[in-house]
């Protein structure tokens, strides 16, 4: 089964999953720059689709006890349908961290660590939108934009090939809501950019 996912795209990694005990296959497929995660059961080596997947991993919902916040933790998995990816979606958000995802041929170092470390993110997060950004004058917000912007779109196409990628209409309304008048800033950040900057391509992206 592996010698045949070659002829679909490059290989990257292949082990056996710690917690379902299924040999997970990372590849990139062809004509694609994302990685895709494929599922094979190790006894028989049989592919097993995303569709079906239910028959060997427990997707039901548990509860686990996070201390720091006096609460109990939903957790489930949650599956990308395009990529094959799974991660575990603690009250129903998903965490986009190494230790949110579900396939690993480690045991997961915790999911109520990752939990705190994410609600500590958000917490200094709004700390700085409230605290410091509102602070800034036109030119610092311009050069904030520019330097988030500028990094966003070169980790994008060094990742994707495509640096436009770095745009979607949740990334436009998470900015909207932060600064409302980005659209006005987005422009003076545009000419310093470095390129012709595509607009085009611009407001395809961030309506999708």
């Amino acid at each position: 089964m592996i010698n045949k996912l070659t002829d679909k795209g490059k290989i990257v990694k292949k082990y056996i999953d710690f917690e379902t005990r299924l040999l997970v296959v990372e590849l990139i497929k062809n004509n694609s720059n994302s990685i895709h995660f494929v599922t094979i059961n190790s006894r028989s080596g049989e592919l097993i689709p995303v569709e079906e997947r239910s028959g060997f991993i427990d997707y039901s919902e548990k509860e686990i006890p996070a201390k720091r916040h006096n609460c109990n933790i939903v957790i489930c998995r949650e599956v990308n349908n395009s990529t094959g990816a799974e991660f575990f979606v603690p009250n129903g958000e998903i965490m986009l961290s190494k230790k949110s995802i579900a396939f690993s041929s480690k045991r997961h170092e915790g999911i109520e660590a990752d939990f705190n470390e994410a609600e500590l993110l958000k917490e200094r997060e709004e700390s700085f939108w409230l605290n410091e950004y509102n602070n800034y004058s036109r030119s610092k917000k311009i050069e904030y934009w520019l330097s988030n912007i500028h990094h966003g779109m070169r980790i994008q196409g060094e990742a994707t090939g495509d640096k436009y990628s770095e745009f979607s209409k949740a990334w436009y309304n998470y900015v909207k809501s932060r600064e409302p008048d980005f659209d006005s800033i987005f422009i003076a950040v545009t000419r310093q950019l470095g390129f012709d900057f595509d607009w085009n391509e611009y407001e395809k992206r961030k309506r999708v």
